[in-house]
């Protein structure tokens, strides 16, 4: 599950110019899929009632999070295009990226699986209890590490089981700059930049639409048993089914988020907002009756929500930034703002806790107030454990990455320029007074 800019955040931006409410997002998500894995693990459906319901819908906390990378991610791109500029810089990308991705993981990884022994080991049907120690297969490790295990049968939920995601988000990031190019050139020679910019994300939604469609096909007829281990055991299956072709939809619909925003942004007159919510008012009901069709399009329908909710945070900013709702003021509270902040480590360290504190008989019960405990206490030391590496070890690293959007070099052919381009960089002589010569007079 993973920003990783749903899970990670993007490149960061000076505290003016951030999106007032998007950590608050992050730190919601954060919590939603802690909540989902403390109840998987430590409690009992059976004596959980609504609470355990609610707690396995919290495994949607995940689908924001790639709702919110698609948005992110996508959002320079498509204001380069939409501007006619050059498009950001690929290999300052990818440095940021791998900047963003691997010192966090590689380091709660190496404490987690070869020094506490709270990894999961391979071997796993992908159901039932699971098996937990110290990994020592060196292929496991190496393919863990690399972040490549998701390819693999039998190594998807091996090491920091969440980290599955993580291949998923790494998929998007390579294919993201060529969906860029791919619309950059769309926009020169065939259609206009708005078309342009929607074409990337629209064909997003349509693969993962249609995986969705051909796993559902496949899956009808098994047992229970047998769709665990088609989705989720040591299966190719199980690989495509937690590869990008199976999320595609879901980082496009941030990225018509992104695009909305956008586009919104260069346009003068009323906000978007109210017109975007009655869309997303008229098009969630018509799509409400997938939820009974099959888990799998109920998680379609969630990945529109959370883009409805991300358009709600974002949408009704013409400068830049968001934060004149209310909404996006609550969001922006300082703990769950905060939340945001360490949200990846969060994510990292949240399921090894879990299995630490069963480990040590540190768990209440496995009924509703035992899930409230359980999630109180699991919270806790998450957030002190996200603490230590977010300041330890991620920021550092963020310290580290560059801006990977270029200089803007040119100007759209007509209208007003854009509000959502980012200002020249200021010269070193800015805010000092700087004496010039005065030109020698001739004879």
């Amino acid at each position: 599950m993973t920003a990783t800019d749903g899970l990670v955040p993007a490149t960061r931006s000076p505290p003016s110019r951030r999106l007032i409410g998007i950590e608050g997002l992050r730190g919601l998500a954060a919590l939603l899929v802690l909540f989902r894995h403390v109840g998987q693990y430590t409690s009992d459906p059976a004596e959980t009632g609504l609470l355990g319901r609610l707690s396995e819908w919290s495994a949607h906390g995940l689908t924001l999070f790639f709702v919110l990378s698609g948005f992110l991610l996508y959002r320079p791109y498509a204001k380069a295009i939409l501007a006619r500029q050059e498009l950001p810089s690929t290999r300052r990308y990818a440095a940021n990226r791998l900047l963003r991705i691997y010192p966090g993981y590689v380091v709660v990884f190496v404490l987690v699986c070869l020094v506490f022994g709270l990894a999961a080991l391979p071997g796993q049907p992908g159901a039932g209890e699971q098996t937990v120690g110290r990994l020592s297969d060196p292929a496991t490790v190496v393919l863990d590490l690399s972040l490549l295990h998701t390819y693999v049968p039998g190594y998807l939920l091996t090491g920091i089981t969440p980290a599955w995601s993580l291949t998923a988000e790494l998929t998007f990031y390579v294919v993201l700059p060529l969906l860029a190019v791919a619309a950059a050139a769309l926009a020169a020679r065939w259609v206009g930049p708005t078309v342009a910019i929607t074409a990337a994300p629209a064909a997003l939604v349509v693969l993962g639409l249609a995986s969705t469609a051909v796993s559902v096909a496949a899956q009808r007829g098994l047992t229970d048993a047998e769709r665990v281990a088609f989705a989720w055991g040591p299966t190719w299956t199980a690989v495509w089914d937690r590869s990008l072709l199976a999320q595609a939809d879901l980082f496009g619909y941030g990225m018509l988020v992104a695009v909305l925003v956008t586009v919104a942004g260069r346009r003068s007159g009323p906000s978007w907002r109210p017109g975007a919510f009655v869309l997303a008012a008229l098009a969630l009901p018509a799509l409400l009756p997938l939820l009974v069709v099959d888990e799998q399009f109920g998680a379609r329908v969630m990945g529109l929500a959370a883009a409805a909710l991300l358009a709600g945070v974002v949408l009704p900013s013409r400068h830049d930034r968001g934060g004149d709702t209310l909404l996006a003021r609550c969001l922006d509270w300082s703990p769950i703002r905060y939340l945001g902040l360490i949200s990846y480590s969060v994510y990292l360290w949240h399921v090894p806790v879990i299995w630490g504190m069963e480990r040590h008989s540190l768990t209440f019960g496995d009924d509703a107030g035992g899930l409230l405990l359980n999630t109180g206490v699991t919270a806790v030391i998450v957030v002190g454990l996200s603490t230590v590496t977010y300041f330890l070890v991620e920021r550092p690293a963020l310290a580290r990455q560059v801006p990977w959007r270029r200089a803007p070099r040119d100007r759209p052919p007509s209208g007003p320029p854009a509000p959502f381009l980012d200002p020249p960089a200021p010269s070193p002589d800015a805010g000092r007074q700087v004496r010039r010569r005065r030109p020698a007079s001739r004879p």
